[in-house]
């Protein structure tokens, strides 16, 4: 009852003294100088004024503007030094003309008031401020980056405008050296250093200084989970990529549905070279097909075509070393390709599973076998250079490594279609299907365990050392024990459908995404969740299409890679994020089967 009492009398004294200026404090500021103002202004606007007073031990002060106007209406200074002619920004709210005075009380102490000064004359004009005022703050970013931030507005007088941020860390100005035409918009980079919430406040005004009401948002600063870039192809009619990325040395290399394959700079996102089909002039004609794989042992990007040719691009250039395409089959169709040292494994749209060997300057057909189903995903090849597809009919294929013979099949789900298999440590096979069950099967072919994850279906898996972590149809992330199956934990963070496999970070980290463009980063120990990055937001909606497709493309099934720098590549339904990382979660090359065809080059092989 005490602190309440003493603070109404606080009150009261500061607004008396206000009222009560006639009588001044013995250790208020000395009576305020106007040394100039201008005769005019418009309503609504800042106006420059300058002023003078003094304070005991130089004090700081704050100003007092009676506006004059008939509603009584007083606008108040920020904290300013005194013994220094200033400036002071009061803002009349309605028109005519006025006569204005100021008068200075301590900060410190606001009953010490000082008497106003002489009048001033002011003429307000009439004007409208900005409207529709419209601000893009990203949801999230990361500490140490540079940071876009964007706002436009509407004149009704058309006068150029300019805009005001307040980044909620201290840093606030107007950015009057960016002053844009009436319904422009602005853009502007801010950094910041410390991790935290923090809210952005952004206004607008006119070049006569006449302010609308600021909007604010919400960002959220963190370690990681920034959009650094996002690629699509560098002309009008490019579409995005939809390719599983292959990293080699600081090149990225995906396909878009443009007909073009291009590598990528790893650092800046543009483009590096690119290639489309020789058989025909116009790129739209054909189009690349399944995921490209590097031949490590030629350099080779190797890619198929639905033009019925598989090609071998050197990563340098992308110039083509030699195209192939079977003469047992009628232009078929290419799946996605496994290496091991020169020799390829890839299925065609015929369902024949091609052995190839990448003879630097051509292609020789090894052998090949014919399957009664298409192949899943991609084949594998097991740490004995034996060949595994898992077929859309159910079937799960052994194969000799020359195609000769099958070494055992096993039926996993009749009729039901089987995700891309993987290998743990042990040689123990994993593989998903589409009723949502996910089956162990030893290197003998015998069943080790099944367990039912997810009725919406299996989108892809990632071995770590001892879970198997499942993505599915209906949005969670399930850990599982290697060695009977049951589940240890399930993260239901994402709200969508999980695309492709997960990727498994060597900080303890993993990575997956979903289709709406959102990358999520939780723990490979309990699936806590860390952060989510929504890719598409944090650039703003920019694509280049039309209309955004309501969901990603499943079809593709598109997976996510780290760079070796930490960062994370996404396929998404318009771009291709890199998406800010830590340097200490590089591929967990520690793992099993850290990721989809389970290393950077896209090779699947153990």
């Amino acid at each position: 009852m005490r602190n309440k009492s003493l603070m109404l009398a606080v009150a009261v004294a500061v607004v008396a003294g206000i009222l009560g200026l006639g009588c001044p404090k013995s250790s208020a500021p000395s009576t305020p100088v106007i040394a100039s103002a201008p005769e005019s202004t418009w309503v609504n606007a800042t106006t420059p004024v300058r002023v003078f007073c003094t304070a005991p031990n130089n004090k700081d002060v704050r100003y007092i503007t009676d506006l004059g106007q008939p509603d009584g209406k007083i606008d108040t200074s920020d904290a300013m030094a005194s013994g220094d002619t200033t400036y002071i920004y009061p803002k009349w709210t309605q028109t005519g003309t006025f006569s204005f005075k100021v008068a200075a009380y301590l900060d410190e102490d606001p009953t010490k008031i000082s008497d106003y000064s002489a009048t001033k004359s002011i003429r307000v004009l009439p004007n409208s401020p900005p409207q529709g005022l419209i601000i893009w703050v990203p949801p999230m970013s990361a500490k140490n980056v540079e940071t876009e931030f964007r706002a436009s507005a509407v004149d009704p007088e058309n006068d150029s405008i300019e805009f005001y941020f307040d980044f909620g860390d201290g840093t606030k100005k107007w950015f009057d050296d960016q002053r844009v035409a009436s319904g422009e918009t602005v853009t502007v980079y801010h950094k910041y250093t410390d991790t935290d919430t923090f809210w952005v406040k952004i206004k607008a005004r006119d070049w006569k200084r006449s302010e609308c009401e600021p909007e604010s948002s919400q960002i959220i600063i963190g370690l990681a989970g920034r959009v650094l870039w996002a690629f699509v192809g560098p002309t009008e009619d490019s579409a995005p990529p939809v390719a599983s990325p292959v990293i080699v040395d600081t090149l990225i290399y995906t396909y878009c549905e443009d007909g073009y394959i291009y590598s990528v700079r790893m650092g800046s996102g543009r483009k590096d070279a690119s290639a489309n089909s020789p058989r025909s002039t116009d790129p739209d004609d054909y189009s690349y097909q399944g995921h490209p794989a590097y031949c490590q042992s030629t350099g080779h990007i190797i890619v198929g075509s639905d033009d019925a040719f598989l090609y071998a691009l050197n990563a340098v250039n992308l110039n083509r070393a030699w195209s192939w395409s079977p003469t047992d089959t009628a232009n078929p169709g290419w799946g996605t390709p496994a290496i091991n040292g020169d020799k390829i494994y890839i299925a065609s749209d015929a369902d024949t599973l091609y052995y190839l060997q990448d003879a630097v300057s051509s292609c020789s057909r090894l052998g090949a076998y014919a399957l009664p189903s298409p192949v899943s995903g991609a084949p594998i090849i097991d740490r004995s250079g034996y060949v595994l597809v898992a077929l859309e009919n159910g079937l799960l294929y052994k194969l000799e490594p020359n195609l000769q013979s099958v070494v055992w099949v096993d039926t996993i789900r009749y009729n039901i279609a089987l995700t891309s298999p993987v290998i743990d440590e042990a040689g123990v096979i994993y593989v998903g299907d589409d009723s949502g069950y996910v089956t162990a099967i030893n290197e003998n072919g015998t069943i080790k365990w099944s367990t039912m994850v997810d009725p919406a279906g299996i989108s892809g898996m990632a071995v770590g050392v001892t879970r198997l972590y499942v993505g599915t149809g209906f949005g969670k992330l399930i850990a599982l024990n290697l060695t009977d199956g049951q589940v240890t934990w399930t993260n239901t963070t994402c709200t969508n459908s999980v695309v492709g496999t997960p990727a498994l970070a060597a900080n303890g980290y993993l990575y997956f995404m979903d289709d709406d463009d959102n990358l999520y980063c939780i723990s490979q120990t309990d699936g806590a969740w860390v952060w989510t990055a929504q890719c598409y937001l944090q650039v703003g909606g920019r694509s280049r299409n039309l209309r955004r497709p309501g969901k990603l493309e499943v079809a593709e099934n598109p997976s996510i890679t780290i760079a070796p720098n930490g960062n994370i590549i996404v396929i998404g339904e318009n771009y291709m994020y890199c998406v800010l990382g830590y340097t200490d979660g590089t591929l967990h090359t520690g793992a099993p089967w850290p990721k989809w065809q389970k290393d950077l080059y896209n090779s699947g092989k153990k």
